[in-house]
């Protein structure tokens, strides 16, 4: 998917994919969520989602920018900590 967002350029094709979250409900269900998590060359985030009529994504899809503290929020709580730390380097224990 390409959006122009605030005039920037946010493509899925170009994008590196980092990571998925799904939430395990079934198509024609109004709270299915899917969203995937990108890092553009310029080291901006963005998710690119897709859900029912009771997400935000309000039965469609979209890509959704995030400021980088966003981005650490979303992927340290959806994905894997060898994920993060691969992304954003070694934290303190």
């Amino acid at each position: 998917m390409k959006k122009i967002i605030n005039g920037k350029l946010y493509n899925t094709e170009t994008a590196t994919y980092l990571g998925t979250r799904r939430n395990g409900k079934l198509i024609g269900d109004f709270s299915r969520l899917e969203e995937d998590i990108y890092r553009k060359d310029s080291g901006e985030f963005f998710l690119h989602g897709n859900g029912g009529g009771l997400t935000l994504y309000n039965g469609g899809e979209d890509c959704l920018p995030l400021t980088d503290n966003e981005a650490r929020e979303w992927i340290e709580r959806h994905l894997t900590a060898d994920k993060y730390i691969e992304i954003f380097g070694e934290v303190q224990e």
